[in-house]
């Protein structure tokens, strides 16, 4: 029976949309005859998202209770910098301040703010295109 780790990251305390979508699917594997469950990689707070990108990507996924882990399916950020030979990606949605929602996010900072902001969504986007793009087989 394959084993099949789905992988999410959540902020400390916050239930939100995505671990909805995480549980039903792990139901749905299960349902569906695999081993399946979840993985919670840190999502820092505002700010502080590169120290949750890497450890997420120093976090071990492919064994758990001394046995292999098959696939790996993540879905959002810092989650798809995970590590695994069979890692897809059903992206839910990346950081969405340094992407969708950059216009109105932006009109909020000062010019100090703004200029700080910037790097950081370069960092972003140059790390992201990375994990997207080599670091998963797949891309949904």
């Amino acid at each position: 029976m394959p084993r099949i780790a789905v992988v999410t990251s959540s902020p400390p305390m916050v239930e939100g949309g995505h671990m909805v979508i995480a549980r039903s699917l792990v139901d749905a594997l299960r349902e569906a005859g695999h081993q399946a469950d979840i993985i919670v990689t840190p999502q820092n707070r505002f700010g502080r998202q590169a120290s949750a990108y890497l450890a997420t990507w120093l976090t071990d996924v492919t064994m758990a209770d001394g046995q292999p882990i098959d696939q790996v399916i993540s879905l959002r950020f810092p989650s798809y910098a995970v590590r695994h030979p069979k890692h897809v990606c059903w992206l839910n949605h990346t950081m969405r301040e340094y992407y969708d929602l950059w216009d109105s996010f932006r009109a909020t900072l000062s010019p100090r703010g703004l200029m700080k902001e910037h790097v950081r969504r370069r960092g972003m986007h140059v790390a992201d295109r990375y994990l997207l793009g080599r670091n998963v087989s797949k891309l949904f």
